[in-house]
């Protein structure tokens, strides 16, 4: 795996308007173009109902996702989504499709720019699980259908994404970033008959990255709180994501197999450019934020990790979504990402 960039799209962006979206993407995101959500925007979809979209038996009910059919009738369902599954093809793959605000202007940019990547997010399995209730509201990803169902669908949503960008963009290598904010929870939040373990979770992960991989796509995974990023590397993760500002030391603790995962080819995107709240953006500048990176990158090395391995699988990002943030304050934390993400590809860690 090789990615061209080091600016990593970890955020929505902030602005109320397309064009003023358009005009920070070109600017910020020029080597790697990425389907933004614009929360700030009426009418747009969040992360959730992005994903769900096309799913058969899905629906969403004010706050939760319901699983709308029995058990007995989506195993029927099953047998027709398993045809799609083992062969898929666009056409078929048009039910699944997802729409957002900037969806359209995206695959425009793309056909334009022809970049060698470019990112598109999803919610992540887990999150997804702990989201969905079945009409009995019992567990989900402990009884074999629905744990099918929901990899299937999750896998079939991100080949409509591949192929759709394969269309436009023969070049660009898609990065599928499944975005997991509960993964903090994973072990701790159980609900009635489900014990789902580290294995288990491992065993999903992997049957949705193996099929992505198998279509020349990579995968990566986002949690901004504290998880057990064994879990995602041990899946088979290309790229792990994660707040490096406010936990610059949640991979320390398993600083042996995130070298061997770093010398498998694997990336790390660090969060290190702070924007959970506009106090912390008005005291950051360029040398602060620069110096945080170097400050985390040397805590490794003095652990052993190569230095030319960790700075050139390396990228940077906000710590957070930056478009809770003011206007204006988002735009200082977006241009200090992109000026961290120059600066770091031309200099070594002091």
């Amino acid at each position: 795996m090789e990615l061209h960039f080091k600016n990593f799209p970890a955020s929505n962006m902030p602005y109320n308007s397309i064009e003023a979206a358009i005009k920070t993407m070109v600017k910020v995101y020029e080597d790697v173009p990425y389907i933004t959500l614009l929360p700030n925007i009426g009418g747009e979809v969040s992360l959730l109902e992005m994903t769900i979209q096309g799913f058969l038996c899905i629906k969403k009910n004010e706050h939760k996702v319901v699983l709308s059919e029995s058990e007995e009738r989506l195993t029927k369902e099953l047998t027709a989504l398993d045809a799609v599954y083992k062969k898929p093809e666009m056409s078929k793959l048009e039910k699944y499709k997802s729409k957002t605000l900037f969806m359209e202007k995206y695959f425009a940019m793309l056909k334009k720019i022809q970049p060698k990547e470019t990112v598109v997010k999803l919610l992540g399995p887990f999150s997804l699980a702990k989201k969905v209730s079945n009409i009995e509201c019992a567990e989900i990803l402990t009884n074999k259908i629905y744990r099918k169902y929901l990899i299937e669908m999750l896998t079939l949503k991100a080949m409509w994404f591949i192929f759709r960008i394969n269309e436009v963009s023969p070049n660009a290598t898609p990065l599928i970033v499944f975005e997991e904010p509960l993964l903090n929870k994973f072990g701790t939040e159980k609900r009635e008959n489900e014990n789902l373990e580290a294995k288990d979770l491992v065993s999903i992960y992997s049957k949705i990255f193996e099929k992505i991989h198998s279509y020349s796509a990579f995968v990566g995974v986002q949690c901004l709180k504290k998880c057990d990023w064994q879990i995602p590397i041990d899946s088979g993760v290309d790229l792990i994501s994660f707040n490096a500002y406010t936990n610059p030391h949640n991979l320390h603790i398993i600083a042996p197999k995130l070298w061997s995962f770093l010398q498998s080819g694997g990336y790390i995107n660090w969060g290190i450019v702070p924007a959970d709240n506009v106090d912390k953006v008005k005291e950051m500048n360029s040398e602060s934020v620069f110096d945080d990176y170097n400050e985390i990158l040397n805590s490794f090395i003095i652990r052993g990790f190569e230095q030319e391995i960790l700075k050139n699988q390396s990228l940077v990002s906000p710590q957070d979504e930056v478009s809770k943030l003011p206007m204006i304050f988002a735009d200082i934390v977006l241009l200090n990402a992109y000026n961290l993400s120059k600066r770091v590809t031309t200099s070594q860690p002091q």
